[in-house]
């Protein structure tokens, strides 16, 4: 099983996750750990902006992510070989 999960995420998106790094969120009826801190400060990160999600059995100890990050999530398309495509 697929530990990790990575989207690519465009300036806007980004800007309105950033701010919720190891926050839970559900991916594929997943629940999982966000990660964004490799993006700040966002004015800096270099593009493609990939969003990682990763799988832990501690998930469910960090905070949930609000309702409008649920949102932007499930209109982003994850797959566990972005960052080997994008060459990070």
């Amino acid at each position: 099983m697929t530990t990790e999960l990575f989207a690519v995420c465009n300036r806007q998106q980004a800007e309105q996750l950033v701010n919720y790094d190891h926050h839970h969120i559900r991916v594929n009826a997943r629940l999982g750990i966000m990660l964004t801190y490799h993006w700040m400060p966002l004015e800096d990160a270099v593009e493609p902006l990939l969003l990682k999600v990763v799988f832990h059995d501690s998930a469910r100890q960090h905070p949930p992510a609000p309702p409008d990050v649920h949102n932007v999530i499930m209109n982003l398309q994850f797959s566990p070989d972005l960052m080997h495509k994008n060459g990070s």
